[in-house]
């Protein structure tokens, strides 16, 4: 149990730190990789932690790093992002089109559907201005999630697993 705290307490700092500095921020749209350790949290432990996760993260982020205002729709998409991960990779043998799945839906529903509802909710900006810009991002952003993921994401575990064994470590 303190292994999974520890470890996610590291990968949500990393989100943060991710989201708020190696991030291209603009009024309607923010690209960056926070959605690696969310990610890695997701395949490692669950839906559960991803969530927890996501939502800490999002809040601390905020609150380090008040970009806009607070808005509880984002840090509720945010959750779900982290529970999608955990949900679909999880426990899963590792197959592409589980990561695949995991980003259209965390691109195409939580994040062009949800977050721009509550992007539209904060700003006050016409749904049809914001939406074709975030589905611009989400589409060339998904190859190179569902890469990192597959390649990075579970390398990291794979790693971590042999330098389990070898060690002898629980």
């Amino acid at each position: 149990m303190r292994n999974k705290i520890v470890v996610t307490s590291m990968l949500t700092a990393l989100l943060i730190v991710l989201k708020s500095y190696l991030a291209i921020t603009t009024p309607i749209m923010r690209i960056s990789f926070a959605f690696f350790p969310l990610a890695l949290t997701g395949i490692l432990y669950g839906p559960m932690w991803a969530g927890i996760s996501g939502g800490v993260g999002d809040v601390i982020g905020l609150l380090l790093y008040p970009v806009a205002g607070f808005h509880p729709g984002l840090t509720l998409s945010a959750v779900l992002s982290g529970i999608v991960y955990g949900a679909i990779l999880h426990n899963k043998t590792r197959q592409i089109w589980r990561i695949i799945c995991a980003v259209f839906i965390n691109n195409f529903i939580i994040s062009c559907g949800l977050s721009t509802i509550w992007v539209y909710q904060m700003t006050g900006q016409a749904i049809r201005a914001l939406l074709p810009i975030r589905i611009v991002q989400n589409i060339l952003m998904a190859p190179i999630m569902i890469l990192m993921i597959w390649v990075l994401g579970y390398k990291i575990i794979e790693l971590r697993y042999n330098k389990k064994t070898i060690s002898g470590d629980e």
